[in-house]
């Protein structure tokens, strides 16, 4: 099922995501654990569901890590992800390594992504934003190539 949607959330004083009821059955359906995850190329964490976090899982295994590109990939993924189970709440712990390497502190941005959410500092996101300048360009190409602006 696809994530979609934005909405700014505060992590409380021991570091917990409480997931937004409406995110929550889609993200952890059944009270499955989610995984989260430092974002390969960007400032974020992104949390995946286990039904969409098995295939990423896989494919990763599946690379031979004798070369050291595939080595560095797998060591980003894997040894920077941390599989948690939502409280009866609906938070999840985030981890130090994790909001260090995002530069998680109190507010955050929980922003969907198709297959995943990330999860953004307020400071990341808002210059995430201020990079989104599309100019007229950019939505004749992607529209060219069979995309939507």
């Amino acid at each position: 099922m696809a994530k979609h949607g934005r909405t700014a959330i505060s992590l409380d004083a021991k570091s917990r995501l409480a997931i937004p009821a409406r995110y929550r059955d889609v993200l952890a359906p059944n009270g499955e654990p989610v995984t989260l995850v430092a974002h390969e190329k960007q400032r974020c964490l992104s949390i995946y569901s286990q039904e969409d976090w098995k295939p990423i899982l896989e494919k990763l295994a599946a690379l031979d890590d004798t070369i050291p590109a595939n080595y560095r990939l797998k060591y980003k993924r894997l040894a920077f992800s941390h599989t948690e189970t939502l409280d009866t709440a609906g938070r999840v712990l985030i981890p130090k390594s994790l909001r260090d390497y995002a530069g998680l502190d109190k507010q955050v941005v929980l922003a969907g992504m198709g297959d995943r959410y990330d999860l953004w500092s307020e400071e990341g996101d808002r210059k995430l934003h201020e990079g989104f300048q599309v100019g007229e360009e950019d939505v004749l190409s992607l529209m060219q190539e069979g995309g939507e602006p």
